[in-house]
């Protein structure tokens, strides 16, 4: 049989991953969103804290992708309360935010986040 080229998104490195994407901005969620099922993701978005938390309690997640500065339950309470539920203290999670200083950052660690990305977020970072 001949070769076939591959596609893009057979090729990507977020084929089949299952990310659960917490922000309050309904434009900031709905384009990573889309970039990250561009490139194969299955995206699980929620604009709050209380329903990422319903959601992961249903189902199962390979990444969290959280905002920090949310009203109600913020980025680092929802990581802690995340982190207790079975089958999510391992799961990785990436901070998102606004802010850039390097306290920001070891917060975040701090919080329960493996690791701290700034807005707006590239899909290489």
């Amino acid at each position: 049989q001949p070769a076939t080229r591959r596609s893009h998104a057979d090729t990507s490195l977020l084929k089949g991953l299952r990310i659960l994407l917490v922000d309050d901005s309904e434009e900031g969620l709905e384009g990573f969103r889309a970039l990250l099922e561009l490139e194969g993701a299955q995206v699980r978005p929620e604009r709050n804290g209380p329903d990422a938390l319903a959601t992961a309690k249903e189902g199962k997640f390979d990444l969290i992708l959280s905002d920090i500065g949310m009203p109600g339950m913020s980025g680092y309470e929802l990581i802690a309360e995340l982190r207790k539920l079975p089958g999510m203290e391992a799961v990785p999670a990436f901070a998102l935010t606004g802010y850039g200083r390097q306290s920001d950052a070891e917060e975040a660690i701090r919080a329960g986040f493996d690791a701290h990305l700034g807005k707006p977020v590239s899909l290489h970072a």
